[in-house]
């Protein structure tokens, strides 16, 4: 692994803490109250992500959804550790709407392509 002694001693010390969405990509979401709740208003796409990378094992997370709505629609997934925002204009390249789950070759090839050159050889061939 070419991973150092202080990146370890890191992913250590995060290990520990709670999980929290760090990255807010989008908009309508309100002011953080603490960093492991959301709350977004329901314009559009917008995804909030976590910088915590699994690095093997078993997880598992609970969601508590609440809504004054009768409908709402939430995706709930798994990324590799990308950024959805360096290199990536929120207007230009998303068009307003931060929806990682949509983007194909086909649908968004800009995006797919700048998300896709963030790969490592970490990743293997998946």
């Amino acid at each position: 692994d070419d991973e150092s002694d202080i990146g370890l001693y890191r992913a250590l010390e995060q290990l520990r803490e709670p999980l929290m969405f760090d990255v807010l990509a989008g908009s309508g979401f309100s002011p953080q109250e603490h960093p492991a709740r959301v709350s977004h208003l329901g314009v559009l796409w917008s995804t909030a992500v976590s910088g915590h990378v699994m690095r093997g094992g078993r997880h598992f997370v609970e969601f508590a959804i609440t809504t004054g709505a009768q409908y709402a629609l939430i995706h709930l997934g798994v990324i590799r550790p990308v950024s959805l925002t360096k290199d990536i204009d929120l207007e230009a390249d998303w068009r307003g709407s931060v929806f990682p789950i949509g983007v194909s070759s086909r649908s968004n090839p800009a995006v797919s392509e700048k998300l896709r050159s963030q790969r490592t050889a970490k990743w293997g061939d998946s």
